[in-house]
């Protein structure tokens, strides 16, 4: 368990090998694809895009959602949040920090931009 793996269909990331733990998580999230000035069927498609979504299991999901594990929009490396530097157990839990397979395109990386508002 824990181990990360890659998808070759998906080029998602695994964060483990129980099957039934793995969820989508979305790149931007739909909390902030409600709030933008989309209308709402460019909404829909946003918050429904496959490439704005990557696959972890519920805990790493959670820790992206919170912002604890984060991926760096510059060099595409999931990194953990500094503040969170002195718990070892979620850092050990990384396996793969190179995020560039995953965000693998350009819709992906314009929602990770997204994500952290670096696109107005």
């Amino acid at each position: 368990t824990g181990e990360q793996r890659y998808d070759e269909e998906t080029k998602k990331i695994l964060v483990s090998d129980v099957p039934q733990i793995i969820e989508g998580a979305h790149i931007w999230p739909v909390y902030k694809i409600r709030k933008s000035p989309l209308d709402e069927e460019n909404k829909r498609i946003a918050a429904t895009d496959g490439n704005n979504g990557i696959w972890l299991c519920r805990n790493h999901h959670k820790l992206f959602d919170e912002g604890i594990v984060y991926i760096d929009a510059k060099s595409l490396n999931l990194q953990l949040k500094s503040s969170f530097n002195g718990y070892s157990y979620i850092q050990k839990s990384i396996k793969i920090s190179d995020a560039s397979d995953y965000i693998d395109n350009k819709e992906a990386k314009q929602y990770l931009e997204k994500r952290y508002d670096l696109i107005k």
